[in-house]
Formats: structure tokens, C-alpha cells, sequence
């Protein structure tokens, strides 16, 4: 059952003056409970319009985004309690971080929620553990910090108000392989443990591949595509002709396959590349 859909969504911006741009276009899309999605198109194809949708941060020029079946932009009480369940980690959120310290940065949502003084440090703990934010640094000014650090503080600051859907848009932009493989992984431990739906806008086939169930491809303010990474990657010349590319792993899998090396070239990870070679060395020695 879906949690959250897309209706013949359509967003135009400047709309009516010579600037007026089609930033989306009848997108209909339906997203289950739980389910880990990642968003891939170039730069400008609408991944980053289409999830401001979402949690009611702009609102559609035509079409709907139901949440349990409730049109999300119905009134302004809906707008606002939609906040709450669907929480947003922008691109490149660490130049949102504004409080005197970090406690009081991840704090900032569930004090806005009203809860209790005791509820939000239960909350700003758990959300920094979540987000591999180090307990000490909770004290510290968020601009004396590291790029890495604050992306981390950012997505913590959405994780403490406890969202049933995390969306987060380029989560691990300008991060260095290490930093964005631990992001994904505490994104993925705040998902098991929560139950929460996570949907990730990304450039990285890479983390496409290794970290989530369903794909989600854009072009041109449409989707192009939709289904499971080895369903995605298998068209790897429709995604080249719209700009795009397929893990490294697959390409070194398709060049050996040409080679006659591989059999198969179905590998989208490293550690499926591997376990391929050794498949393959193994039938060769029989």
C-alpha cells in the first residue's frame, strides 16, 4: 500500500513571465512503506523539484501529493503537520545550521514540536548516534566544524523530529568515498531501526547500486525509468544516451564479458564484480 503518491505532478516556475520553466511535468508515483529509493538524473532533469513536493515545501501547479491518501497541500494545518512526517535534508545543508551549538542545532525541530525538555535530549542523543554525530561535539559551535561533520549535524537536526519518510537530497555531495559510505550506512541503521521510508536524491551509481531496492530515474522533468538496480543498470545505453552512466563495477564486468572473460556481466557492486571473477577463474581451472 502506498504511503506517499504523486498525482499528474506539475510544477512550472515563474510561471506566466518570459523566465516561466517547466521544472516538472505529470509525474504519477507511488512509494510503499519502508521502501529505500534513490533518485538518479543529470543535473536539472527535476530530482530536487519533485521531493520539495513532498513535504508540502512547494506546491504543485497542477496534479497532487497524497499522504495516506490525504492531499497534502489541502489547507495550511496540513502543509505544516506534513513537516513532521516527511522530513527534508536539502543539498548541501550545512550552510542551514544557524544555532550557538550543535545540541541546539538538532534540537531545533522537536522544540518546535513542543515536546518536553526530557523528550528533546532523548531525541538530540539519539538522533546524533543515528547520524554518527561524536557526543562530543554536541557542545560545540557547528562553524568550527568540518564539512563532513556538519552534513552529519544537518541530518540529525530531521532524524530527532523521527520522520516516517526521510528524504534527503544529495546527502554525500562533495564528501570523500569514506565519508559518504558512512553516511549511507547510518541513513541505512536509522531506516532498520525506525521502519522508515528513506528516499535519496544522488549522482552516485555507486550508492545507487549498493544501497538501495528501487531506482527512480529522471529526465527532462519526467521519469524515464523505475524499477530494481539490476532492472536499472541493464539499460545502461538508454542511461548513457540521457547522460548518465551504470556502476564501474558493471562497466568492468561488460568489458570482460566482451573479452570473454565473464559469462555473465549482471554485477553491480564490487563485491558482486569480485565474486563474479572468482566464479569465473574457478570454472576456467575446471
Amino acid at each position: 500500500m502506498a504511503v506517499l503518491k504523486a498525482e499528474n505532478l506539475k510544477h512550472v516556475y515563474s510561471a506566466g513571465t518570459p523566465f516561466e520553466s517547466v521544472g516538472i511535468h505529470d509525474i504519477s508515483l507511488s512509494i510503499g512503506q519502508g521502501e529505500r529509493i534513490c533518485l538518479l538524473g543529470h543535473t536539472g532533469s527535476g530530482k530536487s523539484t519533485f521531493v520539495q513536493h513532498l513535504n508540502a515545501l512547494l506546491q504543485p501547479t497542477s496534479g497532487s501529493v497524497l499522504l495516506d491518501g490525504e492531499d497534502i497541500n489541502r489547507s495550511k494545518i496540513s502543509r505544516r503537520d506534513v513537516k513532521r512526517r516527511v522530513g527534508l535534508v536539502f543539498q548541501y545543508p550545512e550552510y542551514q545550521l544557524f544555532e550557538e551549538t550543535v545540541y541546539e542545532d538538532i534540537a531545533f525541530g522537536p522544540k518546535n514540536m513542543k515536546l518536553s525538555e526530557a523528550e528533546v535530549d532523548v531525541r538530540v542523543h539519539e538522533a546524533a548516534h543515528f547520524a554518527g554525530v561524536d557526543e562530543g561535539l554536541l557542545q560545540r559551535s557547528p562553524l568550527e566544524l568540518s564539512g563532513g561533520q556538519k552534513r552529519r549535524i544537518a541530518i540529525a537536526g530531521v532524524i530527532a523530529m523521527r520522520p516516517e519518510i526521510l528524504i534527503l537530497d544529495e546527502p554525500t555531495a562533495g564528501l570523500d568515498p569514506s565519508g559518504s559510505r558512512q553516511i549511507f550506512e547510518n541513513i541505512r541503521s536509522y531506516r532498520e531501526s525506525s521502519g522508515a521510508t528513506v528516499i535519496v536524491v544522488s549522482h552516485s551509481m555507486e550508492d545507487a547500486a549498493r544501497f538501495f531496492d528501487r531506482l527512480i530515474v529522471f529526465d527532462h522533468g519526467t521519469v524515464c525509468m523505475d524499477g530494481k538496480p539490476e532492472e536499472i543498470f541493464s539499460r545502461a545505453d538508454e542511461l548513457t544516451a540521457i547522460g548518465l552512466n551504470v556502476p564501474k563495477a558493471t562497466e568492468l564486468a561488460r568489458a570482460l564479458k566482451a573479452r570473454g572473460v565473464l559469462s555473465d556481466d549482471a554485477v553491480y557492486t564490487h563485491e558482486q564484480l569480485v565474486a563474479a571473477i572468482l566464479r569465473a577463474g574457478g570454472e576456467a581451472a575446471c
